[in-house]
């Protein structure tokens, strides 16, 4: 009689902030700072403990500053670049998307436009993220 193997489907979530991963307004590979290299390197640490992956999902997003064409782009960027580095980490999935959502998204709610920018900026700062989706099989 065949044995009985139990596969354990796992979900699992990290949400990397923007502003730890990337150089302002940047999203390229060289633009990522030495704590979002370290943010990506402990997420990979955790994705090869993962037997097989079925899918990986990164989403950017960004604050509601700027136009909504240019966070959209900005957020799509660093959502690729995110795919290309954990790719390059030799991590595979049966499917991987990348996507940005720009500012369609937010997590703020107290955030008001008229205080001042730099406040501003800081109390955005949640809004500016990516996050990473997991489906996988643990043992």
């Amino acid at each position: 009689e065949p044995a009985t193997v139990t596969v354990t489907v796992t979900k699992e979530s990290f949400v990397i902030l923007a502003d730890t991963l990337f150089r302002f307004d940047k999203s390229a590979r060289e633009d990522i700072l030495p704590g979002g290299v370290q943010r990506l390197d402990d997420v990979v640490r955790r994705l090869k403990a993962y037997p097989s992956i079925q899918s990986i999902s990164i989403v950017g997003h960004t604050d509601r500053l700027g136009t909504n064409e240019y966070n959209a782009s900005l957020s799509q960027a660093r959502a690729e670049t995110v795919r290309a580095y954990l790719d390059a980490q030799g991590i595979k999935a049966g499917s991987s998307t990348a996507k940005g959502v720009g500012e369609t998204q937010p997590v703020t709610t107290a955030c008001r436009d008229n205080m001042p920018r730099e406040a501003l900026i800081q109390c955005l700062q949640p809004d500016r993220r990516v996050t990473i989706e997991i489906t996988g099989t643990a043992r």
